[in-house]
């Protein structure tokens, strides 16, 4: 049985709403993120940037999460591990850079992460409670 919830809106109609419709994209979400790779907001954000830029290098990673050599190292690593993305060791003139791309699977975790993220945004432009 889908559990339902009364409410009264602004003109003091009772209007039926099933909850299960509403936290349907909640659960989506949420089993995207019981993978316990992408379960770190780090982790997440180092996704979505590289699902933007593509690549990047070490330490602009570093600037961007804010979080310490070592632990950025560490998420990388998991990431790389996960199938997410891509690290490579490149030299330069001024020693060598690790430098981080996104995968097919880490761009594809992106797209179904935004297409939720688009779901909960419709979902309470159309609610009638705001």
């Amino acid at each position: 049985m889908r559990p339902r919830c009364w409410c009264t809106t602004m003109n003091s109609e009772e209007e039926e709403f099933t909850l299960q419709d509403k936290s349907a994209p909640i659960r989506e979400l949420a089993e995207l993120f019981d993978d316990s790779i992408m379960k770190s907001s780090t982790r997440l954000l180092i996704v979505i940037s590289l699902s933007v830029n593509k690549r990047m290098v070490f330490t602009d990673l570093l600037k961007l999460t804010g979080v310490g050599k070592g632990s950025l190292s560490n998420h990388l690593e998991r990431l790389s591990a996960g199938g997410y993305i891509r690290l490579r060791v490149t030299p330069t003139l001024r020693g060598p850079r690790t430098v981080a791309e996104i995968t097919q699977k880490g761009l594809d975790t992106y797209q179904k992460y935004l297409g939720i993220i688009e779901k909960i945004r419709n979902s309470d432009e159309s609610s009638s409670f705001k």
